[in-house]
């Protein structure tokens, strides 16, 4: 039932984030949605749903975080958010365990966006949503897919780290081998960086 003052858009928009970055989701929520009500052709209004969003997801509810990303999806498809929305939706499907739903988005951000910086994490997200799904054939292929999208680069690496835990996985040891062999010999691995 609470209700915030009426401000303009700038300052609900400042408020929220203020509340936001503090975790504050529910105030937050007020001025996001105030945004939403009192300025629905405004420049931050695409912003305001992904924020709401965003603070749903940041507390585990990824049901109603996907409701939010949907609606930004639907409403603003042309909007600079919506190549983030993107990746956020389909990790969400994840989450909730519908993992058609995440491969569809994610192949639609490969698709979509092949130069964003980005790029990988739908690749390898992609990758383990196969191998959680038991498909490690098809999982395989997408690391080779991976690798050759990003090759001299780290994404390269990962992807052939995530082969050879495929390989232990199936203890396949004589591939799980070769490919740390091939391992060996990458100059970046990413450091403490990559997990």
């Amino acid at each position: 039932g609470k209700k915030v003052a009426n401000l303009p858009e700038g300052e609900q928009l400042r408020r929220a984030n203020i509340y936001q970055f503090n975790r504050d989701f529910a105030d937050a929520k007020l001025h996001f949605e105030a945004v939403i009500a009192n300025y629905p052709a405004g420049a931050n209004t695409a912003e305001a749903i992904f924020q709401i969003g965003r603070g749903y997801a940041q507390q585990g509810n990824f049901v109603e975080a996907l409701k939010w990303y949907e609606r930004l999806l639907e409403r603003y498809q042309e909007s600079p958010i919506a190549k983030d929305t993107l990746l956020q939706v389909a990790a969400a499907y994840g989450r909730v365990g519908r993992q058609k739903e995440a491969m569809t988005r994610y192949l639609s951000f490969i698709e979509k966006f092949p130069k964003d910086e980005r790029l990988d994490r739908a690749y390898l997200n992609y990758v383990d949503i196969l191998r959680d799904q038991g498909e490690d054939m098809e999982a395989l292929k997408w690391c080779v897919k991976t690798s050759e999208a990003f090759r001299g680069k780290l994404p390269e690496a990962i992807a052939l780290f995530t082969e050879v835990r495929i390989y232990v996985a199936r203890e396949e040891w004589q591939n799980a081998l070769d490919a740390i062999e091939r391992l060996k010999t990458f100059h970046d691995l990413g450091g403490a960086t990559v997990p």
